[in-house]
């Protein structure tokens, strides 16, 4: 009897695969705009519009989890675009224009995350770029090195002692990093399989998101370290164990270093007038919400009212768009807890599980909607469910 060798399926690749691999390597690097008018169209945008034109006879569809609330929202945004067009000013309506834009942006990140998605080695791929890319562009723009005058001419940063990243703002470049962190500490092999590598990446994206001195990044790294536990505690505690280990192992280099003393003043000495703003801004959107519950105050009004948009994702939808909107975004909110709590199998999934889990709690804290790699790590995890699925049946 002659042994053949049979050779594993090759996952086909699909049209524009490497031009949305792009796309998410440079996801992060995208910053707003100083004016506050809205997010701008970043490079990775260029590259997900290849992708879609590569895929213009065969486009993906949405994910069957995500068809209600990706309706909920966007028939809220049209209607609140609509709402500030009649009765807005012109400003507004510019402004309201990048949001309603921005949306579809995103959906297409979702939809084509998950179109691509079913190639597991692309996921690790196209994770594995995101991390060492965000990690790169915030080393070279740490003040503590002379290549941070060069690459802030390129992309501006919102407080020039907190590290912004490619995001323009410290907070949202602090959620990108507990995404980069959790998905190295937490995902196995997925940056590296030797564990040197993952060890120092661990304590340069460990510093680098002491350097954002965002509170609210710690909370979500916290958080997310908190669901990995709860739910891996019984059938994988050495995964736990380990993280700890390396949690008191950096704690303990960085204290001895003074950074940890450095933080600590920095955000001691932080105006408690930032939190009094952000409790002004949720305030303010229930107040449009009672004002008109079913449709808001239009798309917009809270950043012409207040100069700023409400630090909280929730509450914008709930006072801009209404009770559909804020529906729509509670749904997304759900699809997004139970896809991290059945990314339980293998390290790569723990590791999405921890960003999804990291992005949630930072829209608590910011206006993180419109982060396009959360749409990203949404679509992937979505679409590593359904395959672990189909191997199953």
């Amino acid at each position: 009897m002659t042994l053949v060798a049979v050779e594993p399926p090759q996952t086909r690749t699909r049209p524009g695969q490497t031009w949305f691999f792009l796309a998410t390597a440079l996801v992060a690097v995208q910053p707003s705009s100083p004016t506050g008018k809205g997010a701008v169209l970043a490079l990775s945008d260029v590259f997900l519009a290849v992708a879609i034109l590569a895929n213009v006879r065969g486009l993906p569809r949405c994910p069957r989890a995500m068809r209600v609330p990706m309706a909920l929202m966007a028939g809220a945004l049209i209607v609140g675009w609509f709402h500030t067009a009649a009765f807005g000013e012109f400003s507004t309506l510019t402004w309201a224009t990048t949001r309603l834009g921005g949306f579809f942006i995103l959906a297409a990140y979702l939809f084509f995350a998950y179109f691509y998605g079913n190639d597991r080695e692309f996921v690790r791929t196209s994770l594995r770029a995101f991390v060492y890319t965000t990690t790169v562009v915030n080393v070279l723009l740490l003040e503590s090195l002379p290549t941070h005058a060069l690459m802030a001419s390129f992309l501006p940063v919102k407080f020039q002692s907190r590290l912004s990243g490619g995001l323009y703002d410290p907070n949202a470049n602090g959620a990108a990093l507990a995404c980069c962190f959790l998905l190295v500490v937490f995902g196995g092999s997925l940056v590296s399989r030797r564990v040197l590598v993952r060890g120092v990446l661990s304590i340069v994206l460990a510093y680098c998101l002491l350097e954002t001195f965002s509170r609210g990044a710690l909370v979500d790294v916290g958080a997310a370290v908190l669901f990995i536990a709860l739910i891996s505690l019984r059938r994988r505690p050495s995964i736990i164990l380990g993280a700890a280990f390396l949690g008191v192992a950096v704690f303990a280099l960085f204290d001895a270093a003074g950074v940890i003393a450095t933080v600590s003043q920095n955000l001691s000495e932080r105006p408690s007038s930032s939190l009094d703003n952000r409790f002004f801004y949720v305030e303010d959107a229930l107040r449009a919400f009672y004002h008109d519950p079913f449709f808001g105050t239009g798309l917009g009004s809270a950043t012409h009212r207040n100069g700023a948009v409400v630090h909280f994702s929730f509450f914008w939808l709930l006072g801009d768009v209404g009770i559909v909107g804020a529906l729509g975004f509670a749904g997304f909110a759900v699809v997004n807890i139970m896809t991290a709590m059945r990314l339980t199998i293998s390290r790569l999934q723990l590791g999405i599980a921890g960003a999804l889990i990291a992005e949630l709690v930072a829209s608590f804290s910011c206006e993180s909607m419109y982060q396009r790699h959360w749409w990203i790590l949404l679509g992937f995890g979505l679409a590593v469910l359904d395959q672990s699925k189909r191997g199953r049946e």
